[in-house]
């Protein structure tokens, strides 16, 4: 936890999934890698690979996985296609905690290859912020109508 009281949690090996409910929901232990790879063996339980992880089995989580955790915690995850406008989004609705985007980024092989990144973004004390995992503290985004700037931005990618 930081001093200001914002919990932000860093990037550890493809467990970008695990951080970035950890970052949203503000809790040390409301995500664990165990719990995503039990949905993943839920969801292909006769798979020899896996669809929904890495195959290594370091992480790399599909949105389903991510989807099913957030439910499995009484948490209300809706899919948002980036086509949408962003003054849409219901920011102002009862409930809304923030969003988790998905990244495609250049990996770790000399930038060849893409991967995708998930990314908590959220208010705290009324201030957003983006709790990218990447990031060695989280980056203050501002108040609601800098929040909806930073989302059109990231969803404009």
């Amino acid at each position: 936890m930081a001093e200001d009281g914002v919990y932000h949690e860093r990037q550890r090996l493809q467990l970008c999934a695990v951080h970035a409910v950890n970052n949203l929901l503000q809790a040390a232990d409301a995500c664990r890698k165990q719990d995503l790879d039990e949905l993943c063996a839920a969801y292909a339980p006769d798979a020899w690979v896996n669809p929904h992880r890495s195959c290594l089995g370091l992480g790399n989580y599909d949105v389903n996985v991510l989807i099913g955790h957030l439910h499995n915690r009484a948490c209300d995850a809706q899919w948002w296609d980036k086509r949408r406008c962003v003054d849409t989004l219901p920011v102002d609705a009862a409930g809304f905690i923030g969003v988790i985007l998905n990244r495609r980024e250049r990996g770790w092989t000399f930038g060849l290859l893409a991967s995708n990144h998930w990314v908590a973004a959220r208010a705290v004390g009324g201030v957003y912020f983006d709790f990218d995992s990447k990031l060695s503290a989280p980056r203050r985004i501002g108040d609601k109508a800098d929040f909806r700037i930073y989302l059109a931005t990231q969803l404009a990618v």
